[in-house]
């Protein structure tokens, strides 16, 4: 099984795993035993902007550091860092703009669709759009 993180499953299956689902949980633990679990190159991009972010929505200190080497250590077959690369901001421009103005979530989500794959995410938004299977 292989699946896209969002950035939130993908912080909260490393750090706190409490916070997901079982079915959200069950697909992380088997894509990284399995397959791989895909992280966009948005992910990283949307995680550094959140550690430099200053209240509620802020990452813990340290946080963006560690999840940057256990998401990029090679020596780690779990994951798989993909890029955002042209036929993937391709994807983003055929879904609508108004219900998902978050780009960081909007990469992710094209990114899911450029690879064919579920995306492990409990944002609504993405969920409504239907436009790729979300898994929580």
């Amino acid at each position: 099984m292989r699946v896209v993180a969002d950035s939130h499953s993908l912080l909260y299956y490393l750090f706190t795993p409490d916070q997901l689902s079982d079915a959200a949980l069950e697909a992380l633990g088997t894509a990284e035993d399995t397959d791989g679990i895909v992280v966009s190159a948005a992910t990283l991009g949307d995680l550094w902007y959140s550690s430099h972010k200053i209240g509620k929505r802020a990452l813990t200190p340290g946080a963006f550091d560690l999840l940057s080497s256990t998401v990029l250590d090679t020596s780690n077959t779990g994951f798989d860092v993909v890029p955002v690369d042209v036929p993937t901001m391709l994807e983003l421009t055929g879904f609508p703009l108004a219900p998902l103005r978050d780009p960081w979530d909007r990469m992710i989500m094209a990114t899911a669709k450029h690879h064919g794959l579920p995306l492990v995410s409990a944002d609504r938004a993405i969920s409504a759009l239907g436009v790729v299977e979300v898994l929580w």
